[in-house]
């Protein structure tokens, strides 16, 4: 048996925060290797994968922000046991352009710890840990965004958010206005990402909602404002708009008519973790 793992000191990370632990090898007989390293990583990647009838093909694309290796212990001999060696690595300072670690369908930004014991002739036993790293950002001065939707013409939704980026774990206020003579079954507030991932030639989209509530017709009142909000959470994505990744988040609000008559406004937003005062720098995370 020879085993690896990893541990840390931290479970979350931030610019400029040291990375440091253990690589523990176990084995339970003596065996010769020709090194112990570990590799310090962040990265963009996609991946698509397309079918052709019976078979597929993959497609990846990669953006590496850093990569650093050191080698924790040259060539010889492990023994019966157990041994622990220390590491230390830093998150750069100057992180301008590197994102928050983010998990999609098709695509990831992800900061990794890969440990491997270099053996000849054999499988090299190894282990892999993604990091958790947010990027703070300072949350830009509030827009006002608004949209609307019509029916042959006639407006019959109103929507207007007073802030259009938000710091995640807030609440979205937003409020709508029904027109008077408009039949519904219920008003529909959703929050959706959409995910564009390229890789080569290929584009791929996908969605996920990450919130949702149904206001119901007899609670509606027509022809006056009404004010609803949506809560996120530090679970739910960062909006960030790369070359070969993009995540976008929109609000969208839906008047659920008989017959499939159903109008919706779709409003854009921005997503991020925010700064706190004793760690200011504005990138360009809410770009969307």
């Amino acid at each position: 048996m020879r085993d690896v793992e990893i541990i840390t000191t931290k479970t979350q990370y931030k610019a400029g925060d040291t990375v440091e632990g253990h690589v523990i090898v176990k084995c339970d007989d003596d065996f010769k290797h020709n090194g112990i390293r570990i590799t310090f990583k962040g990265r963009e990647h996609t991946r698509i994968v397309v079918s052709h009838g019976k078979t597929s093909s993959v497609h990846t694309d990669e953006h590496v922000y850093f990569d650093e290796t050191v080698y924790l212990e040259e060539a010889g001999v492990m023994s019966l046991g157990e041994k622990r060696l220390p590491f230390l690595f830093q998150f750069p300072v100057d992180l301008e352009g590197i994102l928050s670690s983010y998990s999609g369908r098709n695509g990831w930004i992800e900061y990794t710890l890969e440990a491997v014991v270099e053996i000849s002739r054999a499988r090299d036993p190894k282990e892999k840990l993604i990091l958790d790293f947010r990027q703070t950002v300072d949350k830009p001065s509030p827009q006002t965004k608004r949209g609307y939707a019509e029916d042959d013409g006639y407006p019959v939704l109103d929507v207007e958010l007073s802030e259009d980026v938000f710091c995640l774990g807030d609440l979205i206020p937003l409020r709508f206005r029904v027109a008077q003579d408009v039949k519904i079954r219920e008003v529909r507030v959703e929050l959706n990402s959409n995910e564009t991932v390229h890789a080569g030639r290929y584009k791929r989209n996908s969605r996920k909602k990450l919130a949702k509530q149904s206001l119901d017709d007899d609670y509606v009142r027509r022809d006056l404002w009404m004010e609803t909000q949506i809560q996120t959470d530090e679970s739910m994505q960062t909006t960030f708009n790369r070359s070969i990744i993009r995540n976008q988040v929109r609000v969208k609000v839906t008047l659920n008519i008989p017959w499939g008559r159903d109008k919706s406004v779709t409003i854009p937003i921005g997503l991020g973790f925010c700064s706190d005062k004793s760690d200011r720098e504005t990138y360009d995370i809410f770009d969307f």
